[in-house]
């Protein structure tokens, strides 16, 4: 369980970022639900990548529960990002206001 909770921060914190980076950079041209989507899907595929490649590692396994807790993660981060910014609109990118 502590395994899916770890993996589950590591990927909201990574879906939190994507949706910083690409709402820094297309957010004249993209909707907030197509950030998130955006973000979620590089998380959760990130994820699916990194169990792919532990297949081939003689000490590891694949595992579809740490897919679904990645997957998860990613919801959890970019939904988290949104509303914290939601609340802030001017936290995310301080230097821009300058």
């Amino acid at each position: 369980m502590k395994d899916k909770v770890l993996h589950m921060a590591a990927y909201g914190l990574l879906a939190a970022l994507v949706f910083r980076a690409c709402r820094a950079s297309w957010s004249d041209r993209w909707s907030t639900v197509q950030l998130i989507v955006v973000s979620v899907c590089f998380a959760t595929f990130f994820g699916v990548s990194d169990e792919f490649h532990q297949s081939f590692v003689a000490a590891r396994q694949a595992d579809g529960y740490d897919v679904l807790a990645d997957f998860l993660g990613g919801v959890i981060g970019a939904l988290g990002y949104m509303k914290a910014m939601s609340r802030h609109p001017g936290a995310a990118f301080p230097s821009l206001k300058d």
